[in-house]
C-alpha cells in the first residue's frame, strides 16, 4: 500500500461530509512538480487514482466537470494517455 492510501485509509469511506476541497491550484501543483521532474507519471497517477475514488473530496462548483476530467486522465493512463510533457500541459491550460 502506497503512503497516499495509507494517509487516506485513516479516513472512512462512507463519511457524508467532504473533509477537503479539490482546488484546480492543488492539480497544476501536482502537475507543475512532475513537469519540474519532482514527481514520476506514476506518482501522478497513483496520486489521482487516491482521489478520483473519493466521495468526500469536494469540487468548487464553477470547476467540478474540468477537475472530474483532469484526475480522470490523469488516474486512467491506459483509458486516455500517458501523461507526458505535453499532455501536461495542455491539462495546465485547461485548469486555468
Amino acid at each position: 500500500m502506497s503512503q497516499i492510501d495509507s494517509l487516506l485509509g485513516e479516513y472512512g469511506w462512507d463519511s457524508e461530509e467532504e473533509l477537503v476541497t479539490l482546488l484546480p491550484e492543488h492539480v497544476a501543483s501536482v502537475l507543475e512538480r512532475y513537469l519540474q521532474g519532482d514527481l514520476l507519471a506514476e506518482d501522478v497517477e497513483e496520486w489521482a487514482g487516491a482521489i478520483e475514488g473519493r466521495d468526500d473530496i469536494g469540487y468548487p462548483v464553477e470547476t467540478r466537470e474540468i477537475l472530474k476530467d483532469v484526475i480522470f486522465e490523469l488516474a486512467q493512463p491506459f483509458l486516455t494517455a500517458p501523461l507526458s510533457r505535453e499532455i501536461a500541459f495542455s491539462l495546465l491550460t485547461q485548469l486555468y
